[in-house]
């Protein structure tokens, strides 16, 4: 049943041919054959199976429970969860325990959704591969061999290996919407400033956003709609609700398609990109050509602005207060070696280039230019959203790699967020659905960004585009 979308689990559950205990016995079962693929860290079955019996109990006396009743979840290892391990996949946060639950957990929770447990990812959400982890690499449900992307790469691979209904992840830079097109899945990430970011391990607090990774596209706006809004704990969120229709339509007015450099795509990125182009226009949609002024500098200003915001978010892991804490003879020495032997590879990189573009002498030429170049971002895509109502494009430019295959060659990887990020410097929603054909062994990823606010026009657009395929 777990083939199924929520509701239609749901209303398997109301109709006696299934249970809330069915349900987590399925998700576990499917979570210990699939250890191979390395993706869980902490697994709470008997917490899980409790809470199932007690939601088959309450719908047995007719009792009303929550819109979740019966959805079973997992969560990436950046949020937390009161009384259990947060850890971001570091060394330097072992043995850390949580002492409050992040509010979009809480919010699903709340609703009765079942939290099965938590999955690793890159080290602080700082990778495009699940390979900077402390646990070791996650590995693709489609092929182990290759990387299941990232950062939130076991969080979509969860998904595809139906160990869950759903898995919430963060996206500072494609983290969600990548990894969801490596395997397979859907990925959407909010307006930034509708999901709070109070009990998210921050990265790039002007970047990250909390989403979600489903199997179906119409999974998305029933979470949504539970999860967007105002929290006071969060100074960046907007007061907003919103209610789904359930329609699946396209774009009434034109589609945007970014017009892609020569040469930039992955031949089979490629074809699969201009299928759907083709496809669309064969279906009547209006479609425009959009080229790019700024593509060159979208990766050079995200890496700038996200590795300088790292800088100072993650200077708090310092071995006094929480965490791992290596011994020195001074607090200076016990900083050092807490960070020097506490910190990945990866992220001792982007610190370094962080503070790097901070310092005396190279703020106005690094940080303070890539603020700019940011802002004239926003501007040309505001100015595009005048003109259609979404932006289609790809997600990656290339498919998935083999595991190992790019460790030595960051730049390269970094390159892969091309598409991605640009949802990210402008604050704006994203979505990445995967579609089946004839590419091969991976579907190709195709992403929709809409104006700031227009989620639901990107759930109603990539469900469209579920059925077209």
């Amino acid at each position: 049943m777990l083939l199924n979308t929520i509701r239609e689990t749901q209303a398997a559950i109301q109709n006696g041919t299934l249970s809330c205990m069915d349900v987590v016995r399925q998700c576990v079962d499917r979570i210990e054959a699939t250890r191979n693929y390395n993706l869980y860290i902490e697994v709470v079955a008997d917490e899980a199976m409790q809470q199932a019996a007690q939601l088959d109990a309450r719908l047995s006396r007719g009792e009303t429970c929550g819109r979740l009743a019966g959805a079973v979840f997992s969560i990436k290892d950046v949020l937390c969860w009161k009384s259990h391990g947060t850890t971001a996949s570091s060394k330097i946060l072992k043995g850390f325990v949580a002492p409050y639950t992040a509010t979009v957990v809480s919010k699903l929770l709340a609703e009765d959704a079942i939290l099965i447990g938590r999955v690793h990812c890159d080290e602080f959400a700082m990778g495009s591969s699940n390979e900077n982890s402390c646990y070791g690499p996650a590995l693709n449900p489609l092929d182990p061999a290759f990387v299941p992307g990232g950062s939130s790469g076991a969080s979509a691979a969860a998904v595809a290996l139906e160990t869950c209904h759903f898995s919430v992840g963060s996206d500072t830079g494609g983290s969600v919407r990548q990894p969801a097109a490596f395997c397979g899945v859907h990925g959407f990430k909010p307006t930034y400033g509708l999901h709070s970011r109070y009990g998210l391990i921050a990265y790039a607090s002007s970047f990250d956003q909390i989403g979600y990774m489903v199997r179906y596209v119409e999974d998305l706006p029933q979470l949504f709609e539970i999860t967007a809004g105002k929290d006071v704990n969060d100074a960046t969120t907007v007061d907003w609700s919103y209610r789904w229709d359930g329609k699946e339509e396209p774009v009434a007015g034109k589609l945007g398609y970014l017009k892609v450099p020569e040469g930039l795509l992955d031949p089979i990125v490629e074809k699969g990109y201009q299928k759907v182009i083709d496809k669309l226009g064969a279906d009547g949609i209006q479609l425009e050509a959009w080229e790019m002024s700024l593509e060159e500098y979208l990766v050079p200003t995200y890496y700038i602005l996200t590795t300088a915001e790292a800088s100072s978010n993650l200077s708090r892991y310092d071995g006094i207060r929480y965490g791992l804490r290596h011994p020195g003879n001074s607090v200076e020495s016990i900083v050092t070696n807490t960070r020097t032997k506490g910190f990945g590879k990866e992220v001792k990189r982007r610190l370094m280039m962080g503070t790097y573009v901070l310092s005396s002498g190279y703020y106005d030429a690094y940080y303070r230019k890539a603020q700019k170049v940011r802002g004239m971002i926003i501007r040309d895509m505001d100015q595009l959203f005048t003109k259609v109502e979404a932006l289609l494009l790809p997600v990656s430019p290339v498919l998935p790699w083999l595991v190992g295959a790019k460790v030595d060659d960051p730049v390269a990887v970094y390159y892969a967020d091309i598409f991605t990020v640009l949802a990210n410097l402008t604050g704006q929603p994203g979505i990445s659905v995967s579609l089946s054909g004839d590419q091969g062994a991976f579907p190709v990823g195709i992403q929709l960004i809409g104006p700031r606010f227009a989620d639901d026009l990107l759930f109603k657009t990539g469900l469209f585009l579920t059925q077209l395929f």
